[in-house]
């Protein structure tokens, strides 16, 4: 049985405008403090969302359970096939040691994109020995953990031409209680990028706008 424990996490910022400014959107998305507990409602919220999108691989009659029996967090059960969905957060930087706080507002693409690949390839090395249908959702818990476009479509390229066995990839910014943005690291249909795209996305940088 998994270990119970707090993890921390950052702050979501979803704004509304007013006359008077901007104010937090009355509805935003709380993170438990438990892990286990984290990684149930942002998968549920996830499947809420990703059910909707055409094409997607997901069902509506699907059936989500926590998986006791292995490290994997949790299984799916949709038209008589099993698959099994592994949850892991991005952060804003590898390390986290002094939390979220005095985060910086600037990143590197290049490093940016590179701590996602990184925690695909670790989790894809984790479960290579196994063959099972393994879903990777990975998620934020923090405004400024977000990849950005560019570092999106890093990613996506990479995932198209180095070898993982994620049967799909996603990346999930659970923004209220009842929605969040969805992007789809893999498979996707991006057009390959050749070394000199490559080579100057990975130098440019990110602002991340905070109110």
């Amino acid at each position: 049985m998994k270990k119970r424990h707090i993890k921390p996490t950052g702050q979501i910022f979803p704004y509304i405008v007013t006359k008077s400014g901007f104010i937090s959107a009355p509805g935003k998305f709380i993170f438990p403090v438990l892990k286990e507990e984290i990684e149930e409602k942002v998968a549920k919220l996830f499947l809420d969302e990703v059910t909707k999108i055409k094409d997607s691989g997901f069902s509506k009659d699907l059936i989500l359970n926590k998986n006791s029996q292995d490290d994997l967090d949790f299984r799916i059960t949709q038209n008589g096939v099993e698959y099994y969905l592994e949850l892991t957060e991005i952060t804003p930087q590898k390390d986290m040691r002094g939390g979220y706080n005095d985060l910086p507002d600037s990143y590197n693409i290049g490093s940016q994109a590179q701590i996602i690949i990184d925690l695909i390839l670790k989790k894809s090395e984790k479960y290579s020995p196994t063959e099972l249908n393994i879903i990777l959702l990975m998620y934020i818990t923090d405004n400024k953990a977000g990849p950005s476009p560019l570092s999106i479509k890093l990613v996506q390229d990479f995932c198209n031409k180095r070898h993982h066995i994620f049967k799909q990839i996603w990346y999930f910014f659970p923004i209220m209680e009842d929605s969040g943005a969805i992007d789809q690291f893999f498979p996707n249909n991006v057009e390959s990028l050749n070394e000199a795209q490559i080579k100057e996305l990975k130098a440019s940088t990110v602002v991340n706008i905070n109110l």
